[in-house]
């Protein structure tokens, strides 16, 4: 009885090596199908590969725990190489194929229905910024007229205010030289000598005395 006991428990930590080898390469079969889907540069796939041992080391551990206390037999890892090796040559070739048929059917079809949905949006923005666009020009050209028309403006009141500016000047100079021309000449003094000094306090005397 304990002899059967004790091979029913290695057969089954045998099938649980089987079975998880099985569920392992299936998970990493519904990676490739994302992969194939989907692109991932080279440096995702090596972080995915290696996250993807690191869970199935520590599931692979689990399974040794619970079934054998930890205990590695060398038939349960011979088991589980042969279940991944049945498995990939006979059913990933067709879950891997199948799987990312079915997925890129499903992904030209969400693509499909978006592009749908989005085509009306896309249209009305491409005529607004056609409108836009035709807006801006319209502003910009009525932009550049108007700065012509004000320069010139500007520029011709600049020339006559420079021309009324001149004119006053001109008038001021004329002005300035006919007040010099009729302005009387100035009184020149001769110099007295010295006899005109000595007689002209007679000559004063004299006309006080007529006086």
């Amino acid at each position: 009885m304990l002899m059967n006991t004790s091979i029913f428990l290695e057969l089954r930590y045998l099938a649980a090596a089987s079975y998880w080898g099985i569920i392992l390469f299936l998970i990493y079969d519904l990676l490739r199908i994302l992969r194939n889907t989907f692109h991932h540069g080279k440096i995702v796939i090596g972080i995915q590969d290696i996250c993807f041992w690191i869970v199935a080391g520590i599931l692979i551990f689990r399974m040794m725990y619970l079934q054998n206390d930890g205990m590695i037999r060398w038939y349960s890892t011979v088991a589980m190489v042969l279940s991944m090796v049945l498995y990939q040559k006979i059913f990933s070739p067709l879950i891997v194929g199948g799987g990312t048929k079915f997925t890129l059917f499903i992904k030209n079809c969400i693509l499909r229905l978006l592009k749908l949905l989005v085509s009306p949006i896309m249209f009305i923005i491409s005529k607004i910024k056609k409108l836009f666009r035709f807006l801006f020009g319209k502003v910009r050209k009525f932009g550049r007229f108007l700065g012509g028309k004000v320069k010139k403006r500007t520029n011709i009141f600049k020339a006559c205010i420079r021309k009324q500016l001149k004119k006053h000047l001109n008038k001021v100079k004329i002005k300035k030289r006919k007040q010099v021309e009729e302005a009387p000449p100035p009184k020149v003094e001769r110099p007295r000598g010295v006899l005109e000094l000595i007689t002209q306090p007679q000559e004063k005397g004299e006309v006080s005395e007529k006086e």
